[in-house]
């Protein structure tokens, strides 16, 4: 097959993001026209529903129908919103929305930049659904749409195993592994959906398969990396990966130091071991400069990579220490740090970039040094070449 795969570009990438949160989402599935549906019709699929059905006149509405990165510009109103506790809502609710031709969005843990996760149709909201089973002899987990990359890792983490998901614990699991998904370990395991060992899929015409390496492999494919548009995933199985105590933690530097930081952190993830993951973060505010790192290797191996990180600039503070992977799960996002509860307004831009070049760097502490106080801007670099199982 051609090199130029979905896998090969993951691993290029240079994702230069200026935001106030975090990563993964579903899309919406687009059905043309919206016609009118009667009471009568409403009704019955309340009562086919073992979930919850929402209506724009109820109470619960406006909280019903934010997701994360809630904006002005992916602002929605959908009609209809089902919140499934079940593979047979999630399948109720598509035969709604193809019988009266709305526009249909699926949302697991909300976090899509683009506000995939609400349409002003019908949303299936799927974060009810948390089911999650650990074959620790396999190593695999089995999970519900709903489960967070989190909640999971929790999970796997008291067999001494971890998932390969997103770094931040609050995203969804399945929309991260649909998308993609780079995250802490994806330098020895490969993204998120090279780790996907099957999915039951509701499908556009109401059937309900099971797509894995024997059984519908077309749909299997398209689901690792590019799986938001092929119907309504209701669970899937991964691979877990056994993995003891990791070196974790943040360095702060000064914001006067940034320029150093950018430079030196570009050099060091061309360089760095597959065990080792770090994300760079700008803030205007007291936090100022952080890296934020993960290295699932040696002590001794860490221990080096520190020194180099201190030696840049003096840090300003730092939180580090080893700790189980399955810990990580506690840990507040970087974009959130104290858990409140979120704005009511949340931006957020990604640029993808092949590298970080010297006016990149220019560019980005320029617009970082005329951002508002409440901006983050977060850098992540590919350590090493993503291992790839499929192409």
């Amino acid at each position: 097959m051609s090199s130029h795969t979905r896998r090969n570009f993951i691993k290029r990438i240079v994702p230069v993001t200026a935001m106030i949160g975090s990563v993964a989402g579903c899309r919406r599935l687009n059905v043309t026209d919206r016609d009118e549906f009667s009471r009568g019709a409403i009704d019955k699929l309340r009562g086919a529903l073992k979930g919850h059905l929402i209506l724009p006149t109820d109470s619960s509405y406006e909280s019903a129908r934010r997701v994360f990165y809630w904006n002005a510009a992916t602002e929605r109103r959908p009609r209809i919103i089902v919140q499934c506790v079940s593979e047979e809502d999630a399948l109720r609710a598509v035969e709604f929305a193809r019988s009266n031709r709305l526009e249909l969005a699926v949302r697991a843990g909300g976090h899509s930049h683009l506000g995939w996760g609400c349409s002003n149709g019908l949303v299936i909201d799927l974060s009810g659904m948390k089911q999650i089973s650990i074959d620790p002899m396999r190593r695999t987990v089995r999970a519900q749409a709903g489960a967070l990359s989190g909640e999971v890792a929790r999970a796997a983490g008291r067999h001494g195993l971890a998932p390969v998901l997103g770094q931040c614990p609050g995203v969804g699991a399945s929309g991260v592994t649909l998308g993609g998904g780079l995250g802490w370990l994806s330098g020895m395991h490969g993204a998120s959906c090279d780790n996907l060992l099957s999915a039951r899929v509701v499908t556009a015409d109401g059937r309900v398969i099971t797509a894995d390496s024997k059984h519908n492999s077309d749909l299997f494919w398209a689901l690792r990396g590019a799986g938001g548009n092929f119907g309504v995933t209701t669970s899937f199985e991964c691979q877990l990966h056994p993995i003891g105590p990791v070196t974790r933690g943040d360095i702060h530097y000064s914001v006067r130091d940034a320029r150093a930081v950018l430079r030196f952190f570009r050099e060091l993830m061309d360089e760095a071991p597959d065990a080792f993951q770090a994300t760079l973060n700008l803030t205007p505010g007291e936090r100022g400069v952080f890296v934020s790192i993960c290295h699932a290797g040696s002590e001794n191996e860490a221990e080096r990579l520190l020194r180099s990180l201190r030696a840049i600039a003096p840090p300003t503070k730092e939180f580090l220490k080893q700790q189980e992977f399955g810990a990580l799960a506690e840990r507040p996002a970087a974009t959130n740090p104290t858990n409140t509860a979120p704005p009511a307004f949340r931006g957020i831009q990604t640029v993808y970039r092949d590298r970080l070049s010297d006016d990149l760097i220019e560019m980005i502490v320029d617009r970082f040094e005329r951002a508002s106080p409440d901006t983050i801007m977060g850098i992540s670099l590919t350590s090493s070449p993503v291992k790839t199982k499929a192409q």
